[in-house]
């Protein structure tokens, strides 16, 4: 259904809700007990070819990469099901050149949320090479 939308002209960085984005969306939908987590890997991915905007932000400051953690916080009997799924989820983010620095309304930063949920190691390869460290 996305690539149908992408197909015929839908633009795939605008926006509803409180400033939220398709991408956002789909990140999110890692929280979703019936959606099948390969299905929002494509759903990400098939954004992304089609230009989303990765670092866009919503009215609270949370970018896609903010809702791919958030959900990772919100279930974690959901998360040991699919860790893997997410995982990947994370790092095609960053392959599209998420913004692991960028703070949301809340103050919190990808590296911040990812230290919470004792995921860091997830940023750390990533974190390293945009910090040339």
């Amino acid at each position: 259904m996305v690539d149908v939308c992408l197909k015929h002209g839908a633009k795939p960085s605008n926006r509803g809700g409180p400033g939220v984005s398709g991408l956002m969306l789909a990140c999110e939908k890692l929280n979703d007990l019936f959606m099948y987590p390969p299905v929002v890997e494509q759903m990400v991915s098939l954004l992304l070819e089609h230009g989303a905007e990765v670092n866009q932000q919503d009215f609270y400051g949370r970018t896609a990469l903010h809702y791919a953690f958030k959900c990772i916080h919100d279930n974690h009997l959901f998360l040991l099901k699919n860790l893997a799924q997410k995982q990947r989820i994370v790092k095609i983010l960053i392959q599209h050149n998420a913004n692991i620095y960028l703070r949301d309304s809340s103050g919190l930063s990808a590296i911040d949320m990812a230290k919470r949920e004792e995921h860091e190691s997830w940023l750390k390869t990533d974190e390293a090479s945009l910090t040339g460290t």
